[in-house]
């Protein structure tokens, strides 16, 4: 197989990774933010910062981990504090 369609056929791969993790991300109601972890506050953003996204808080600055995936993100984001 030619560079340019493997190249192809792993984007189309990723895009239906992230098309499901996105699905099971609405289903589960992870899509939506929960509060910072360390003030409580509700004011967050989501960033993309080259190849990778992250959840911040706008009042004390607190970040959440680097996922490839948005949907990852905010899971992970959402999962800090739990015990």
């Amino acid at each position: 197989m030619p560079p340019d369609e493997i190249n192809e056929e792993w984007q189309r791969q990723c895009e239906n990774e992230e098309r499901m993790i996105e699905e099971e991300a609405r289903g589960s109601g992870m899509t939506e933010l929960k509060p910072c972890p360390f003030c409580g506050s509700e004011r967050t953003v989501e960033k993309l910062d080259g190849m990778v996204f992250y959840i911040r808080c706008q009042d004390c600055g607190a970040k959440g981990p680097a996922k490839t995936l948005k949907p990852k993100a905010i899971e992970a984001w959402n999962r800090r504090g739990e015990k």
